[in-house]
């Protein structure tokens, strides 16, 4: 799947919520939210590697605070009202949930590239079981 896009670049600004129907603050994409929409059909569309509905439309956007006191996602979204970071995205990433509820990176997917490349060695005692083959996308 990575094989078929391009490196596009990315640039957030500024903050966002979901409240009150998701308990997130977040950072918001001012640049590079279609190539983001465009991959994310792919990956969840019938030939996609990911086929299921989403529980809410698709924003593109950075998680900085979620499931914290009111008072938490608040400052989050205040404090980080200005920040602005750019940068040329050139591949996404498969992550895994583990039991501890900690998400692990396990794959990277380049653009362009034909293979996935393990993102983090397995870590002992990790709740995440190591896969034994890289899923293809």
């Amino acid at each position: 799947m990575a094989t078929g896009y391009h490196p596009f670049p990315v640039r957030l600004k500024g903050t966002g919520t979901f409240r009150p129907l998701s308990p997130v603050v977040c950072v918001k994409l001012a640049e590079g939210v279609a190539p983001c929409d465009r991959l994310q059909q792919r990956i969840r569309d019938e030939a996609g590697p990911l086929v299921r509905p989403l529980q809410f439309p698709y924003h593109p956007h950075v998680t900085v605070a979620h499931g914290i006191s009111e008072e938490g996602m608040d400052r989050a979204f205040e404090e980080l009202a200005g920040y602005e970071a750019a940068w040329t995205c050139r591949s996404f990433a498969l992550y895994e949930q583990g039991a501890d509820l900690v998400w692990r990176k396990l794959y990277d997917y380049e653009f362009g590239g034909g293979h996935p490349t393990r993102a983090v060695p397995a870590q002992g005692g990790s709740p995440v079981d190591a896969p034994t083959a890289a899923p293809s996308a």
